[in-house]
């Protein structure tokens, strides 16, 4: 493509995910419709060209709090700063307190497990329940019937 300008061209470039090409000249700024040039499928989760200043700034944030690894981010704010001391031996045992507390708490929980009755009047659970009534009437009545029999054939 050809652009003829009265003076020299010092830089070009593109506007992103546009078909315009920006020229700065020792005159001024021009700028040129190149079509096609533009990529019209943009990847939103790279580069949003529509986001605000407040949207980058939480992007920003985010990508360097996923750089940090999860143990050294702290809401407390004296210990931000400061540096553990503690030998290996004794980070060593306080993580393996924690993680006996942590057993300990899960044996807690399990000893108070409830049966809930969680779905007892839902239409399946009730269907099933009359399934077993009617079953259970049908053995009564077999029953009854067996021992008449049995009562007959012992006179």
């Amino acid at each position: 493509m050809k652009h003829m300008t009265a003076t020299p061209i010092r830089s070009a470039r593109f506007i992103p995910f546009e078909d315009v090409l920006g020229l700065t000249t020792d005159e001024g700024y021009n700028s040129i419709v190149i079509p096609g040039s533009g990529d019209p499928h943009f990847d939103a989760w790279e580069a949003n060209p529509f986001e605000s200043s407040k949207q980058r700034k939480e992007g920003l944030v985010k990508n360097l709090l996923e750089k940090l690894h999860p143990d050294s981010i702290s809401l407390r704010i004296n210990t931000i700063g400061k540096v553990d001391d503690a030998t290996l031996e004794v980070k060593q045992k306080e993580k393996r307190e924690e993680e006996e507390a942590a057993i300990a708490e899960m044996n807690k929980k399990d000893k108070k497990r409830i049966k809930k009755m969680r779905g007892k009047m839902k239409d399946g659970h009730v269907q099933e329940v009359k399934v077993q009534h009617q079953l259970e009437a049908m053995r009564e009545k077999n029953k009854l019937a067996y021992l008449k029999e049995f009562r007959k054939a012992k006179e």
